[in-house]
């Protein structure tokens, strides 16, 4: 059984961690390149394909932006993994446990930076 601060510390692991893997899920067009390598007449029909593309990617970037704007947003409660902001996400919650005692020394920052592979 965690204390409140510890529960507190992990919370703001799991945000940080939460806020890194939606950011990962986001998509990424070069609208530029994609009409540069498109110059043919006859590929008139790909520039309209590409249009619908482009709007779906808006869309789910938006979706992953409004999920961090309530992720960011969000204060610590007791059944914070509850939220609908943590749905498709797979928490590392016992890795997170280890190295919180194994890194007690350590602030949320840093052990985020040792799940992600960032910290030494």
């Amino acid at each position: 059984m965690l204390s409140y601060e510890e529960e507190e510390k992990k919370f703001q692991i799991i945000k940080y961690w939460a806020d890194n893997e939606l950011s990962n899920k986001k998509c990424y067009i070069d609208e530029e390149y994609f009409f540069r390598a498109c110059k043919n007449p006859e590929l008139s029909n790909s520039k309209v394909l590409f249009g619908f593309i482009k709007k779906d990617v808006e869309e789910l970037n938006s979706k992953i932006e409004s999920r961090r704007n309530l992720l960011k947003n969000m204060r610590y409660k007791s059944k914070y993994l509850s939220s609908n902001v943590f749905n498709g996400l797979k928490i590392p919650e016992l890795k997170i446990e280890n190295l919180m005692k194994e890194n007690q020394d350590k602030n949320s920052y840093e052990i985020f930076r040792l799940i992600v592979g960032y910290g030494s």
